[in-house]
């Protein structure tokens, strides 16, 4: 095994503990139990593809995904119901928000 080898591997094994780190503490995951292995299977799949899109998001915008998480925590939208009629209430989207958005093509 060349040296090349080894250290793309590490690199890999960093990123992926990385992103564990990530997916804990931004996507606030918690101890799971479940005995039975179709849960544990869906339950894996769903934090996989959670990482998976929180590393997509971190590459295309190029800082971590929590500062955008930051940044929309406060943006709310909404429904107002009047006479029987639903009038939707968009969000106001910060600055900073739209360029984030703009990175994802959006």
């Amino acid at each position: 095994m060349s040296a090349e080898t080894v250290i793309d591997a590490y690199h890999q094994l960093f990123n992926m503990e990385a992103s564990f780190r990530m997916a804990k503490s931004d996507l606030k995951a918690r101890p799971i139990y479940y005995r039975v292995r179709e849960k544990i299977e869906a339950h894996l799949t769903v934090v996989f593809a959670a990482i998976a899109l929180s590393l997509h998001v971190q590459e295309a915008i190029g800082v971590s995904v929590k500062k955008p998480a930051q940044l929309l925590a406060p943006v709310k939208g909404g429904v107002l119901m009047i006479d029987g009629e639903e009038h939707e209430i968009p969000a106001s989207v910060p600055d900073e928000i739209a360029e984030f958005l703009a990175k994802l093509g959006r």
